[in-house]
């Protein structure tokens, strides 16, 4: 769903709503509807407190993405070690005005939670540095899922643009300078497909799936990476069109330059990728080998 959606160029709260809340949701035993529910990852230091009429939350929230696009908060909280899982009606919020980010998404920044009143409170079983961690990857995951899928069609509108665009007599795909960057449009969605296989691969079909951390650094590192040279090489193609709201091209781009910066940038994920690797003398050879021999192996089962 994510890429087919991210592909299409659609906005949907997917990431934030059934990616995020419906976990944080199902490790508490609360009940999940998709459409209203959106969690809150961006959590600064949020307090709970206890008064006489029920559990209320302080502290400031960083941003709330999609805020017209829910009734219904899911707010991670730690007690001791733990993880509690809280849920706040949106209307019990007093929103700044609404914002919207690169992609022309809309997101409320700097939200202040002053004894909001908790809807539903529930404890799991989870300590919460390691919940905060796996909604994290989870994240990171998803999105690079989505750049991907953007990459792909970025590079797809661009090389067709690029074929159909006649300059000088000719379709300015025959012009070297161009070609080179056609050819790295491509190679680098590509490239970034690899890995995010091979991450999603390393899920396999469990109820409750367990991510590779390894791989999915590596497929967050190399989306963000590829996410802004690409985004550039694309726009300098098409030249002054690119940057018009009736060509599709701006779906994409503006998708990938805010999509990059999301959960961190490529640069922390590559930080936490390289703690991975020195963590152990063979650990950064197995990263390299194991993601291109499952890559092979998955080719050889399609040609059978």
């Amino acid at each position: 769903m994510l890429r087919g959606a991210a592909y299409a160029g659609l906005s949907l709260p997917v990431i934030e709503g059934p990616v995020l809340a419906g976990w944080l949701l199902r490790q508490a035993g609360l009940t999940f509807a998709w459409s209203d529910h959106l969690a809150v990852m961006a959590a600064g230091r949020i307090r709970l407190e206890e008064t006489g009429r029920g559990s209320v939350l302080f502290g400031t929230l960083d941003s709330i993405a999609w805020p017209a696009s829910t009734t219904t908060l899911v707010v991670p909280v730690r007690r001791d070690e733990q993880l509690l899982v809280a849920t706040v009606a949106l209307d019990a919020l007093e929103l700044p005005p609404d914002a919207a980010n690169t992609a022309g998404e809309p997101v409320t920044r700097g939200v202040r939670l002053d004894g909001v009143p908790v809807a539903e409170l529930a404890p799991t079983t989870l300590a919460y540095q390691a919940a905060a961690d796996t909604l994290s990857m989870r994240s990171a995951l998803a999105r690079s899922v989505e750049m991907a899928a953007a990459l792909q069609r970025t590079a797809e509108l661009t090389i067709d643009y690029a074929g159909r665009r006649v300059q000088f007599g000719q379709p300015i795909a025959r012009f070297q300078a161009v070609q080179t960057h056609l050819a790295r449009l491509a190679s680098e969605a590509q490239r970034v497909a690899v890995v995010v296989d091979a991450a999603q691969a390393a899920l396999g079909e469990h109820d409750d799936p367990q991510l590779d951390p390894a791989l999915v650094c590596a497929a967050r590192t190399l989306a963000g990476e590829a996410a802004i040279v690409c985004a550039r090489m694309a726009h300098q193609v098409h030249g002054a069109i690119g940057v018009t709201m009736e060509y599709p091209l701006q779906r994409f781009t503006r998708r990938l330059w805010e999509w990059e910066a999301d959960d961190g940038t490529a640069m922390r994920w590559a930080r936490r990728l390289g703690a991975d690797a020195l963590a152990s003398p063979t650990r950064a050879w197995q990263l390299i080998t194991g993601i291109c021999e499952q890559r092979v192996l998955q080719s050889a089962q399609r040609l059978e």
